[in-house]
């Protein structure tokens, strides 16, 4: 026998239940179902196993650490794509910026700030690189993940 995963979203009032005790209700539920005679009969045999309540979603599965090295300390943020993170990067030297006016990689830092959407083109290793040799300041980006 082959083995799938279904996906079911249930919305509730969490005043009212809570996830597991809607996890029960829906296996006796489907307990009750498969055993009406000839319901599954177009799919032949099936089992089905106990519903789990999944983790919260806002924070279960992936994100995105920032770490923003700088004269003062570390700082760090989190996100839900590395895009955001990144984006996040060019925020930050966009705010910035204008303390190395005079240093020789102010004019193309600004120019490459003026791109649309920088953060998702290969300009953007340019823009870190040149960033790091104005000012000792580095970034990093990792991705992790909650289970």
């Amino acid at each position: 026998m082959n083995t799938t995963r279904l996906t079911l979203a249930v919305e509730f009032d969490s005043k009212r239940t809570d996830a597991e005790s809607i996890a029960t209700a829906l296996d006796r539920l489907t307990e009750t179902a498969l055993s009406t005679p000839g319901i599954v009969d177009d799919c032949g045999p099936i089992e089905v196993g106990a519903f789990e309540p999944s983790p919260d979603p806002s924070v279960a599965g992936e994100f995105w650490v920032m770490l923003y090295h700088h004269r003062h300390g570390d700082d760090f943020s989190l996100y839900r794509s590395q895009a955001a993170a990144a984006q996040a990067v060019v925020d930050i030297i966009r705010e910035w910026v204008g303390d190395i006016e005079g240093h020789d990689s102010h004019p193309r830092i600004v120019q490459l700030l003026e791109l649309p959407d920088v953060h998702l083109t290969e300009r953007y290793r340019e823009l870190l690189r040149l960033w790091e040799d104005a000012t000792d300041e580095s970034f990093e980006i990792d991705r992790r993940s909650v289970e």
